[in-house]
């Protein structure tokens, strides 16, 4: 899509393409990755949000870098999205639920930035180098890699529980 490009993307949620863009300024086209959009719908869903804010989604190869990234990363192929979500009362969810929840639904990376922000990813498992990546930017000295491994969750990493926080089953 074109860098100004105002269409809603979400099927149920109001995501409009231009959110997605590269947060540079450059005019780059927008890539919309119809699964990454698809989960966050559903994650919205089952955590009863009806806001979603996105930091990054879309980085050109240069600002990805600038960031701290590789230049060839899952935002520059348009599979990852930082975000955070609220719920009516405009209150940010909790993103350790979120983590939990993204991990049931089939996120394959999953990092916790702060108490508001998240990292998903739908890229592949080969280009998380043969595993998900189930990792919490939180820890003390922050995470590269995975701090749980499956079939661990991160209900269970975080010590809450399901019931207590989606009234939906899985």
């Amino acid at each position: 899509l074109a860098w100004n490009d105002n269409r809603q993307l979400g099927k149920k949620y109001s995501i409009k393409a231009q959110e997605l863009r590269c947060k540079c300024g450059g005019k780059h086209n927008i890539t919309v990755n119809t699964l990454l959009i698809d989960k966050l719908e559903a994650l919205m869903d089952i955590v009863g949000a009806k806001h979603i804010y996105f930091s990054s989604v879309n980085r050109c190869k240069t600002h990805d870098k600038n960031v701290g990234g590789s230049g060839w990363g899952l935002h520059t192929l348009a599979k990852a999205a930082d975000f955070r979500l609220t719920d009516e009362n405009n209150q940010t969810v909790d993103t350790r639920v979120l983590a939990a929840v993204m991990q049931e639904i089939g996120f394959t990376g999953i990092g916790r930035i702060t108490k508001e922000y998240i990292h998903g990813d739908v890229g592949t498992i080969a280009e998380h180098g043969g595993k998900k990546w189930l990792g919490d930017e939180m820890v003390k000295g922050g995470t590269s890699g995975s701090v749980i491994n499956e079939p661990n969750t991160y209900w269970n990493y975080y010590g809450l529980k399901r019931s207590d926080y989606i009234k939906t089953p899985v």
